[in-house]
């Protein structure tokens, strides 16, 4: 599957722990925002969702 989001807006790192015992583990958050530019009928203004058969 592969999903494609057109427009994201990151919320700055909460804590990213340089001295740690797990391997490269960081937590982000997001919000999905719409794209305005997208005004083709059908399609959506927030991502595209592909599934591979």
């Amino acid at each position: 599957m592969s999903i494609t989001m057109h427009r994201l807006k990151f919320s700055p790192v909460q804590g990213l722990p340089f001295i740690s015992d797990e391997f490269a583990e960081d937590s982000m958050e997001f919000e999905v925002l719409r794209d305005s530019s997208i005004t083709s009928s059908g399609l959506s203004q927030f991502m595209k969702v592909v599934q591979a058969l």
